[in-house]
């Protein structure tokens, strides 16, 4: 993580990020449930109790997902209600679904369990992890991400980047923020609007500078 605007530049890159998530939302079992989840709880006045996770760990997901894709002149993740997102795709056993998300362009994959196609334990084993990470850096935080300011949560993040963890994490975020809201998530179409994705899936001349 370079920069707050780390994954935003990276998926600006290539629509195939939209598509891919797109695709996600319509094959996988349990996604379009979680994302219209993620939609009530960014429309709710009161967000939903978080059901997979503690308060407390639901807090460092949120921030975790905001370090992954902040707001600026466009809703960030937690606006999006990504945080609730994941909540649901775990509190429902849908996370298995995650191995089969393939964004190779951009992250290697994360390996769910061979028999139980689970990443709970993945997570819950990175989150202790990264308890352990933010006591070290702020004994006073209590391990928990979301008591640091901004630029720690940064730093004690980049330093687990590459882990399956965080990757797991940013794919699962990715999807919540570029699914075709017809399945429920991306809100108001912020996630398309955010990378400059145009949902015109056929193009009739003259085309325009993305043909140059």
């Amino acid at each position: 993580m370079s920069d707050a605007n780390f994954s935003r530049r990276r998926f600006l890159a290539d629509g195939a990020a939209a598509l891919a998530a797109s695709w996600a939302a319509v094959r996988l079992p349990g996604i379009g449930g979680a994302l219209s989840h993620a939609r009530q709880a960014a429309t709710s006045p009161v967000p939903p109790s978080y059901e997979f996770f503690t308060p407390a760990q639901g807090a460092d997901i949120a921030a975790i997902t905001a370090q992954i894709w902040p707001a600026d002149d466009t809703p960030g993740a937690i606006e999006a209600g990504i945080p609730h997102f994941i909540d649901r795709v775990f509190a429902t056993g849908a996370d298995g679904s995650f191995a089969d998300v393939n964004f190779a362009i951009y992250d290697e994959p994360v390996g769910a369990d061979p028999v139980a196609r689970s990443f709970a334990p993945l997570v819950q084993d990175g989150l202790a992890q990264l308890a352990v990470a933010c006591r070290a850096r702020a004994p006073a935080s209590d391990g928990r991400l979301a008591a640091l300011p901004g630029d720690q949560q940064h730093q004690v993040l980049t330093a687990i980047e590459t882990t399956p963890f965080f990757r797991l994490l940013r794919r699962m975020t990715v999807v919540g923020l570029l699914a075709d809201p017809a399945y429920g998530g991306n809100v108001a179409k912020g996630g398309w609007r955010s990378i400059g994705f145009e949902d015109r899936f056929l193009w009739q001349p003259p085309f325009g500078s993305y043909d140059r």
